[in-house]
């Protein structure tokens, strides 16, 4: 039985195991090798004591410097941290997109689409 796709954690809303996806070779992707998750700042100090129980290895923080310094993560602070990485995947926000119009609830998916297919195209250095 596959583990479970959401994996809930204090102070994360958004936290995936991409884990089971199928490959372009028809292969599958391993379970609980790679965790996606949004809120690394506000993550509970025991759900991350859990993560780095659990395996943890590498933590890869992709927002801007900036604001990786307003609001570190919870990773970074920890004693008993995995490596941190942080790489700046987004870049100078104002030059992939006018975000004066974005709040939290009112993203229209067709916004995430073109968003992050533009990351795709115009930051490989980064993603790599």
């Amino acid at each position: 039985m596959a583990p479970a796709r959401l994996i809930k954690l204090k102070g994360a809303f958004n936290v995936r195991d991409l884990g089971g996806y199928e490959t372009r070779n028809g292969r599958r992707t391993q379970w609980r090798r790679f965790i996606r998750a949004d809120c690394l700042d506000k993550i509970n100090v025991d759900e991350l004591a859990s993560l780095i129980d659990g395996g943890l290895k590498t933590v890869i923080d992709l927002r801007s410097a900036r604001e990786n310094g307003e609001q570190p993560s919870a990773y970074r602070q920890s004693t008993s941290s995995p490596r941190f990485l942080n790489v700046d995947l987004i870049g100078d926000p104002l030059l992939v997109t006018d975000q004066s119009q974005w709040t939290q609830p009112r993203r229209p998916p067709q916004r995430y689409l073109a968003l992050y297919s533009g990351w795709l195209d115009d930051r490989q250095e980064s993603i790599r």
